[in-house]
């Protein structure tokens, strides 16, 4: 029985297998560019890396196929976000925390009472959240 994580990142995506007992049995790395097709916008192909993240998988589960995955735990970049259908296709790319597209909703957010406006959305009027960008996105 082995356990595999997998972190997802801005510039690239890491797998690794442990035993029970913690031993390194298998890792792999992918790296990936951020898309840049407007100043100010930060983006990855989300259909790339999500295809580049079933190969890791089938890569590490090959390399430890006497000792097989029972359990895994991911970890991905905080606020960036891919937009997906009902049926979970992917939509368009991911866009990053650092895209700039969220700056004018953010200053209109900004006016309000920022007290209130944590309560109700659990966040702060900053063009790094999600929330202030996701109606750009396609």
């Amino acid at each position: 029985m082995s356990l595999l994580g997998i972190d997802v990142g801005t510039t690239g995506a890491k797998a690794i297998v442990l035993s029970e007992e913690g031993k390194l049995l298998a890792s792999v790395r992918r790296e990936y560019n951020i898309v840049r097709p407007q100043p100010g916008w930060a983006e990855l192909d989300s259909s790339a890396i999500w295809r580049q993240l079933e190969d890791m998988i089938r890569e590490a589960a090959a390399e430890t196929a006497a000792d097989p995955v029972v359990a895994l735990s991911v970890s991905s970049m905080g606020e960036a976000f891919t937009p997906v259908s009902r049926d979970r296709t992917i939509l368009g790319n991911c866009m990053l925390g650092f895209d700039s597209r969220g700056a004018e909703t953010t200053e209109r957010l900004a006016r309000l009472d920022p007290v209130t406006f944590f309560e109700r959305s659990g966040s702060l009027a900053s063009p790094l959240y999600g929330g202030q960008k996701n109606h750009l996105a396609p």
